[in-house]
């Protein structure tokens, strides 16, 4: 990035050629109005790059913006207050075997990532750990965590309403593909598109449903700021990002309830 102070000092360099130029050069003489135009022009400029410069980050792959700035996956809030929250495990994980195997014929079928799967059991409440990153291969959990739902439709934290219709704010039930590795504005800086595979979760795209992480949601303190996104914490976002690239075929993300 280039530093501010020291743009300034080459526009200040530029305005003495521009002067001496005025002065010494008689074929090529420039009106002292000319020469403030010009001057008033670059400062346009500067101020052109300023404001396309967060429309031009958007449009940057993660990787190539990342080249640019020093990435701080340890932001929290100054002088957060944090009531104790009992989180809990799922003790029984019967089911999650179950619909694990279902996973597996279903990523086999259509040539999907057939080492892992992520499963996110949603029956359970907001302070349960319902995110499961599954191995496959093994037949066994590999990692838990907290996840948000949406928060639209009148979902609480102990109650999740579903819909697939765009601007409701809510999770959608269904098995989706993890896409395209990009950047976000939120927690570690990356996230990962969902493209939903049932008429469920079919506007997933469309609506812009992602993974990412929340800065301020702590791996052992949940939140609920879900528009329908999969938001986990800053911990839990590096390991997944570091699983993903991985993978050489698309992984199954399955939210089921």
């Amino acid at each position: 990035m280039i530093r501010r102070d020291f743009f300034y000092y080459g526009k200040g360099v530029l305005v003495l050629l521009i002067l001496s130029s005025f002065v010494s050069c008689g074929n090529r003489q420039q009106s002292p109005s000319a020469v403030v135009s010009e001057i008033q022009s670059l400062g346009q400029e500067d101020e052109q790059q300023t404001d396309s410069e967060s429309v031009y980050r958007e449009k940057l792959s993660f990787d190539e913006y990342s080249e640019s700035m020093e990435i701080d996956s340890n932001e929290v809030c100054e002088g957060e207050v944090r009531i104790p929250i009992e989180i809990k495990g799922i003790d029984d994980l019967s089911r999650i075997h179950r619909k694990a195997k279902e996973a597996r014929i279903y990523a086999k079928k259509h040539k999907m990532n057939d080492r892992f799967c992520f499963l996110l059991d949603f029956s359970h409440d907001l302070f349960t750990k319902r995110f499961f990153v599954y191995d496959l291969l093994n037949s066994c959990v590999m990692q838990t965590a907290l996840v948000c739902h949406g928060y639209g439709g009148g979902s609480t934290e102990s109650k999740v309403v579903f819909s697939n219709d765009p601007g409701s704010k809510c999770s959608s039930l269904g098995k989706y593909e993890v896409g395209t590795r990009g950047y976000s504005g939120r927690g570690i800086h990356v996230n990962y598109q969902l493209h939903g595979l049932e008429s469920t979760n079919s506007n997933a795209f469309r609506r812009y449903v992602v993974i990412h992480s929340y800065e301020y949601f702590m791996c052992d303190f949940p939140c609920m700021v879900s528009e329908g996104c999969v938001i986990v914490c800053d911990d839990m976002m590096l390991y997944l990002d570091g699983l993903l690239k991985t993978a050489t075929k698309p992984t199954l993300l399955w939210i089921f309830r």
